[in-house]
């Protein structure tokens, strides 16, 4: 119904130039462009829904919904509430509103679903469905606080196609990686390439991070035996602060449920970066639930005192992660001249943790205390709303006025 254009000037479109990973990765770019037709096509239903008399009318004769007062349209897992002609979406369905289900519908009555396809590709629901979502599933695109306040509350009925865009784009980082590492030093387009589905990956799974997507999160992680993967890693891996704030909402968004599975991780750590991403996510769990604080911190203490003292890095990075869930319930003191380093000294008026100091800073470095900086930023990263990884304006932060040279700099830290 809605077709995802991208430009020549979509640095995900310079994939042309490495033929050994084109074909694949453009059966991940299909699939991500797919997935972002299908979340424009839901948010354009429920707009036409709302606002075309004739095609609502219809469908409460169909449902056996009488009157004119608010009722629910259920698609799939959604809910579409429809008060005259505004529109809600829930994840549930609401006690005491009659419900019609959209999909037994269309199914049923074929003159019906021509309608509705008529009616919504024919008006400007289509295209004001697609200014919504398109600045969070477009290569290279940056979205604004005013684009995340537009798109937030659609969030139910995007959240779940938009972590699969995400997934999508972690696997496309896997794909495009050996190459950049080739053509780094003479090829723009590739490292623009690779840089472009790292942001891509970082807006679509904000757009997941809300605790009230749990359920399916976790039904989601528990189906899989988790090998290299955690809900934080992709991220980590990339090493930059950004994305690392990015997986600290994440997986405080999956919850406690999956604390087990962090520590099974963490005993198999061979590399401190494994080490690091299962501490980190423990660490944002405790913080987003002081309820399991107390366990978890009991818990990295035991296994820490198994940690040689050969093993440096390894032993500081879990004696972080004690010194942060120990201090929960004290006054959070981060130093103000690291966040004014970042650009963070005011994040809820202007600039949001999207700055290109976040953007270029890696959080398994350390401060000048010694301090590694994603374990000293994860009180605020866990604490922050999801507006405030936006910028006020895209004119505070412009990605591309990074240079080739840092940005080859940023991406090969995930070799290291």
């Amino acid at each position: 119904m809605y077709t995802y254009m991208r430009t020549r000037t979509d640095p995900l479109c310079e994939m042309n130039g490495m033929p050994q990973a084109h074909d694949v990765a453009a059966l991940s770019i299909a699939a991500m462009a797919k997935d972002s037709a299908s979340i424009v096509e839901t948010i354009a239903t429920g707009l036409c829904l709302a606002f075309d008399r004739g095609v609502q009318g219809r469908l409460r004769e169909l449902g056996g919904i009488p009157g004119t007062g608010p009722f629910l349209i259920k698609r799939g897992r959604l809910y579409f509430e429809i008060v005259g002609p505004k529109v809600k979406v829930h994840r549930r369905s609401i006690r005491d509103l009659l419900a019609v289900d959209l999909d037994a519908v269309l199914q049923s009555d074929v003159a019906f679903a021509r309608q509705l396809w008529d009616a919504t590709t024919r008006s400007v629901h289509l295209e004001k469905a697609g200014r919504i979502v398109l600045p969070f599933v477009s290569a290279g695109s940056f979205p604004t606080r005013k684009h995340y306040r537009v798109i937030r509350p659609w969030i139910p009925a995007v959240e779940q196609l938009s972590y699969r865009i995400g997934t999508v784009a972690a696997g496309l980082l896997e794909i495009v990686r050996p190459h950049v590492l080739d053509w780094s030093r003479s090829e723009r387009s590739f490292l623009e390439t690779y840089w472009a589905a790292m942001g891509l990956m970082g807006n679509a799974i904000l757009l997941t991070s809300d605790a009230e997507a749990r359920p399916w999160l976790t039904e989601m992680a528990e189906q899989f035996v988790w090998t290299n993967w955690t809900p934080t890693f992709p991220f980590l891996r990339e090493r930059t602060i950004w994305l690392a704030a990015i997986a600290a909402r994440s997986v405080a968004a999956f919850g406690s449920a999956m604390i087990e599975r962090y520590f099974d991780v963490l005993a198999r750590a061979t590399e401190p970066i494994k080490a690091f991403d299962a501490l980190f996510g423990l660490s944002a769990i405790a913080l987003s639930d002081f309820s399991v604080a107390p366990a978890v911190l009991k818990e990295i203490e035991l296994r820490r005192q198994s940690v040689t003292a050969s093993s440096g890095r390894v032993s500081r990075i879990f004696d972080h992660a004690i010194a942060v869930i120990g201090a929960i319930g004290e006054p959070s003191h981060i130093d103000p001249g690291l966040l004014h380093r970042l650009g963070w000294s005011d994040i809820g008026e202007k600039h949001g943790l999207s700055t290109n100091a976040a953007l270029t800073l890696d959080p398994t470095s350390e401060t000048d205390a010694g301090q590694f900086l994603g374990f000293a930023l994860l009180p605020l990263m866990v604490a922050a709303p999801a507006e405030n990884f936006f910028s006020t304006s895209a004119n505070t932060m412009d990605a591309r006025r990074l240079s080739k040279r840092t940005i080859a700099e940023i991406i090969a830290r995930a070799w290291q």
